[in-house]
């Protein structure tokens, strides 16, 4: 139907909640206290049953019109999943402290919004290709060149710039 063909052009819709989510995540990682084992496993089993769970609703689709759509159902599932990774992160970190991979998740995550930005530009330049898991790799490396230039040259430069004017006010 038309409806779907114009939000296959809209991911940044389904995207954008979940970026979010994802941002307060990382500035309110601190509120999460540490779980015991039992109750993140509890918390992982939740989270692969609703996974499960919006799958089936996701093929029901033809029934349930946008409401089966990925922009509601990964919007809703940003949530449970946001508050089930803070729980992991608090978890983790506070038997290990912080691992080298959060560190470099949390430099990467800095080019988020970059990336959120510049994706659509990667996958118009792929739009005539075959959907093949063949050609992933080259799309992958063609998100992070634009990514990493859009951030590096645009959005790093404007943060500088906003911590110095913030600070001189």
């Amino acid at each position: 139907s038309s409806v779907f063909a114009i939000l296959n052009y809209s991911t940044w819709i389904v995207g954008f909640p979940c970026w979010l989510a994802g941002c307060v995540l990382a500035e309110n990682v601190h509120r999460f206290t540490p779980q015991r084992p039992t109750r993140l496993v509890a918390m992982r089993v939740g989270v692969v049953g609703l996974a499960a769970l919006l799958l089936v609703v996701r093929h029901l689709h033809p029934q349930l019109g946008v409401i089966a759509s990925n922009i509601v159902l990964l919007t809703l599932f940003a949530v449970p999943v946001s508050l089930w990774l803070g729980f992991e992160i608090a978890s983790h970190s506070a038997k290990t402290g912080p691992s080298r991979a959060t560190l470099a998740m949390d430099h990467l995550g800095k080019a988020s919004y970059s990336l959120y930005l510049v994706h659509m530009f990667a996958i118009k330049a792929f739009e005539d290709t075959s959907r093949s898991m063949a050609n992933f790799p080259m799309y992958a490396l063609l998100v992070a060149v634009i990514t990493a230039g859009f951030y590096f040259g645009c959005e790093r430069p404007f943060h500088i710039f906003a911590r110095r004017l913030s600070a001189r006010s």
